[in-house]
């Protein structure tokens, strides 16, 4: 009998059964105890009475006890033979912990495949800023949501327009779902935009109940440098409009030597960033004349740029693949760091590998540890600022979005009742539905005899998970962050100094994902 070759894998046993994380052992975590500190020193300027942002510091804190028992666990027992497994709680922090960014990934993804986008084809149309826009999108959330806002009002005009050229529908309503990205290869901070929008358009015939969807022509190259144009177009009006091209040059923080000599510094100012130093005009853009109009131009398959502004709408997914519908609803809601691709060196420092070649032959980037840390709290978003976006039809309060997005089949009987339907009261999807559905892996199944396992308690940190570990012989001391050296002719820190933060309350949605 000859090779199986490829089907040799396929056929191998599987080991599905739940095996938990160890953070502890990951590059991300170890660095992050042992440069948290070092980090905050370095950056504080003498004198200066600025601190790192409030909701940075609970993230890294959070991060640091996320997976161990020490910080609180879930206790869940086998109803057959009794056997007990403890869960360690998560911390649920957003841009830093790839375990949590990944749970909510497949929840989100999960959500958006089963109750958000109905049985039809889909684009996936991306916008990348300019690189003068980033920093700037990058902390100001309402600045942000102002340019995706633009921004699907651009793909939602040009699906429009082609429904009315090829069907002559003018009242056509579109719908999508957008997930913000902070982040690029390479821990690099790039703020940009993937939106999932339905490849046509909902529209209500005269005499029926329910819109109907037509799919409208896909784009052609032509149309994807227009859209690029646009956007471009309408952003730019748009930050005008709102006075963002226009920078406060008297500002002392745009320049250090500011205080010792204004005028001077104003001028270098002016200068490195190509505005009008003096007179009405001041802080804004410098006049330029162009050879050339800027106009669209093709960088790949249904893929343009104009003036920074990049615009990419390849990706498509057909009506009834879900699994693949799902497989990109996760790519766009993707963690930002992947413990996989950290390596550390022998001499201390961090390798981070990128996912494919760059175009100068660039494989990786390496970083000192304070460094590393810089780089990943910048990716950390603000607070209340939503990564996941619903416009059009599918967004919350929608003329037509119960009647276009998917329901579970009780809710479809007038005569079903919340109660009778579970699923109607429920909005997230379970840790254990959540592995199995990613993993394969069945948590709640006892590796040792089969049975079902059951959620019996939730132990907080404190006196009573301090006993049960130290029973059961298991660390129980929470970790904390490793001090740095202390500079010379500095005095040494009293022993008793606290270098950690006491957990939230935390609740039973806060078990680990594994």
């Amino acid at each position: 009998m000859g090779s199986l070759g490829p089907l040799a894998g396929m056929l191998a046993p599987v080991d599905n059964s739940y095996q938990q994380r160890k953070p502890g052992e990951t590059v991300l975590w170890q660095t992050v105890q042992a440069e948290w500190l070092t980090f905050k020193r370095e950056a504080a300027a003498p004198g200066s009475d600025r601190n790192i942002p409030g909701f940075v510091e609970k993230a890294v804190e959070r991060f640091l006890d996320c997976g161990f028992h020490s910080a609180g666990f879930a206790r869940v027992r086998c109803t057959s033979c009794k056997h007990d497994l403890l869960v360690a709680f998560s911390c649920k922090s957003r841009g830093i912990c790839p375990s949590c960014d990944g749970r909510r990934m497949a929840e989100q993804a999960a959500n958006l495949v089963d109750h958000v986008i109905p049985r039809v084809h889909v684009r996936q149309w991306v916008l990348t800023l300019p690189f003068w826009l980033r920093y700037r999108v990058a902390w100001d959330t309402k600045l942000f949501s102002e340019v995706i806002g633009v921004w699907i009002k651009t793909v939602t005009s040009w699906y429009r327009a082609r429904a009315k050229a090829d069907y002559g529908i003018g009242d056509g309503q579109c719908a999508s779902a957008s997930g913000v990205q902070r982040f690029g290869d390479g821990l690099r901070l790039n703020p940009h935009v993937h939106s999932i929008f339905a490849d046509g358009i909902w529209h209500q015939q005269a005499g029926e109940d329910r819109p109907v969807f037509v799919k409208v022509r896909p784009p052609k190259q032509a149309d994807v440098q227009k859209v690029a144009m646009s956007a471009r177009r309408r952003i730019i009006r748009r930050l005008a409009r709102m006075g963002v091209l226009k920078v406060d040059l008297t500002d002392p923080d745009c320049d250090p030597f500011a205080e010792q000599d204004p005028i001077l510094a104003k001028c270098l100012v002016a200068s490195i960033l190509d505005r009008v130093a003096i007179g009405v005009h001041e802080g804004e853009l410098v006049a330029r004349l162009r050879k050339e109009m800027v106009e669209g131009k093709p960088r790949g398959n249904k893929c343009a740029t104009a003036d920074g502004f990049d615009v990419h709408a390849a990706t498509t997914v057909a009506a009834r693949n879900r699994d693949r519908l799902e497989q990109l609803a996760r790519y766009i809601l993707r963690p930002a760091i992947c413990n996989a691709r950290l390596e550390r060196l022998d001499d201390g420092r961090i390798r981070a590998n990128f996912k494919s070649t760059w175009r100068d032959g660039s494989t990786a980037k390496i970083f000192e540890g304070p460094d590393f840390i810089a780089k990943v709290i910048a990716l950390i978003p603000a607070p209340r600022s939503n990564q996941l976006r619903f416009h059009g039809q599918w967004a919350p309060g929608a003329r037509w979005r119960d009647q276009i997005v998917p329901a579970p089949p009780k809710a479809r009987s007038k005569n079903a009742s919340a109660l009778d339907c579970p699923e109607l009261l429920r909005y997230r999807i379970n840790w254990a539905e959540l592995m199995k559905r990613t993993f394969a892996i069945d948590v709640l199944k006892c590796d040792r005899c089969g049975g079902r396992r059951k959620l019996i308690a939730l132990i907080k940190a404190g006196d009573t998970a301090t006993k049960i570990l130290d029973h059961l012989g298991m660390p129980s001391e929470r970790p904390g962050f490793k001090r740095p050296p202390v500079p010379p002719g500095q005095p040494d820190p009293p022993e008793d100094e606290d270098n950690h933060v006491v957990l939230d309350e935390i609740w039973p949605d806060d078990i680990d994902d594994g």
